[in-house]
């Protein structure tokens, strides 16, 4: 890993604190073309994890080049939950005012979007990928998406569409691998009175059990409602309320903020409870290292080589 101090990527504020080095990865999608293909042709990347010790969000310490994210195999699909988008929806529906317009960004927001529009018409707007995002993509994912979720485009898409009074995203943010910068270019299209919901995974859960399948390359973020709370402070967006949508295993968050008018970011929220369940994640994720290795072992000794797929 490079030796140089890094910073958090979503306050901006604090330093990164390795929480777990697990060296030279794969990515999720490799697959060899066929038996007879080298392994080691395929490209490993540097994986670890690390804690902003300002804001308490965990996160990739070293995110991979978005483009490295995108697949040559047509059958892989990352499909996000939707079946709370309809309570989403409402919710939306019954903060959002009588004259006031809502944009959201991208195909991931695109059933809430289509049930908003039902009610309140031309006054719920879709970003387009193509025309608005400048993505050559009938597909884009979320890697192509958060590239281009950024100040000097949408500054161009403020003189075209002006601004909303509510902006909507689901299911990027947590791929950002700029979120104060994706965070920064919402602005340009929020009125001075406007809110932005944001829409992420909750990972407490994966946290408290030391769910190693919680990591994920695309995942640069892995936010907490405090951790989503604190980070989102220190950018100048004031929590107003959030709801959560329980999966089971892994719940949605959706939370509600708008700008801080006057000074009040110098008083910032304690961190201990994140920097607590990162070192409860890292033990037991420590212990389920140790676990995995005896049962191999022990495998092996009964019944010869192991193969491992998944």
């Amino acid at each position: 890993m490079p030796a140089e101090i890094k910073f958090c990527h979503c306050c901006r504020q604090g330093q990164l604190q390795i929480i777990s080095d697990f060296s030279k990865q794969a990515r999720c999608i490799d697959f060899r073309h066929s038996l007879t293909e080298s392994p080691e042709s395929i490209i490993k990347f540097d994986f670890a994890i690390a804690q902003c010790d300002t804001c308490g969000l965990i996160q990739l310490l070293q995110p991979i080049d978005y483009q490295s994210m995108l697949t040559e195999f047509d059958w892989i699909n990352n499909k996000e939950p939707v079946q709370h988008h309809t309570w989403m929806a409402k919710d939306i529906l019954q903060i959002l005012g009588n004259d006031e317009n809502v944009l959201f960004l991208s195909k991931y927001d695109q059933k809430i979007f289509d049930l908003v529009s039902q009610k309140i018409g031309k006054r719920a707007f879709i970003l387009d990928s193509t025309k608005d995002l400048l993505i050559d993509s009938d597909n884009p994912q979320q890697a192509q998406i958060q590239n281009k979720i950024t100040p000097e485009i949408f500054s161009v898409l403020c003189s075209r569409y002006g601004h909303f009074d509510l902006i909507v995203s689901c299911r990027l943010l947590e791929h950002a691998h700029n979120s104060y910068g994706f965070m920064n270019a919402l602005r340009f299209l929020l009125k001075p009175q406007g809110r932005i919901i944001i829409e992420v995974p909750e990972s407490t859960k994966a946290l408290l059990q030391g769910d190693i399948s919680m990591l994920w390359e695309e995942h640069i973020s892995y936010f907490t409602t405090e951790s989503l709370k604190s980070s989102f402070l220190h950018l100048g967006l004031q929590f107003e309320r959030s709801w959560l949508y329980p999966y089971p295993q892994e719940d949605a968050i959706a939370a509600l903020f708008s700008d801080i008018k006057q000074e009040v970011r110098s008083i910032f929220p304690a961190v201990s409870g994140e920097q607590n369940l990162a070192l409860n994640y890292l033990h037991k994720i420590s212990v389920l290292k140790q676990k995995i290795q005896f049962e191999l072992m022990h495998f092996q000794k009964q019944y010869g080589d192991i193969v491992i797929f998944g």
